[in-house]
């Protein structure tokens, strides 16, 4: 269950919840890139950064950001993967997808990456 990953208290206020404005920071990323990924503007973004809207896709992200960091060994390397184009999404960085709230496809090879399933 997304919601129930653990809580890294670095991305979250102290009402417990999730500020996609500390998830870009810790990502090296503009808060507007996330925008989509949450249905909202850039500004209304900037200006409401723990909105409702933010809460569950932000958590899976971090999910998915935890997982990886945990398989690849540090952050360094895991946002290295999330930047990097791979042919398996068409192409495409995982953070590119993510940001545009797809996140099945990344999750998908994410599983294949941790399990060894044939891609």
């Amino acid at each position: 269950n997304i919601l129930s990953a653990p809580l890294d208290a670095e991305f979250y206020d102290d009402f417990g919840r999730l500020s996609i404005k500390r998830v870009a920071a810790y990502v090296g990323e503009p808060v507007e890139r996330f925008a989509k990924m949450v249905g909202m503007t850039g500004s209304g973004l900037r200006k409401n950064p723990v909105s409702q809207m933010v809460q569950a896709p932000g958590r899976r992200f971090v999910w998915i950001l935890g997982r990886l960091e945990r398989e690849l060994g540090s952050k360094k390397v895991a946002l290295m993967w999330l930047r990097t184009p791979d042919p398996a999404l068409e192409e495409k960085s995982a953070l590119e997808l993510l940001a545009q709230g797809e996140f099945a496809p990344v999750e998908w090879l994410l599983h294949a990456m941790t399990t060894g399933t044939p891609i």
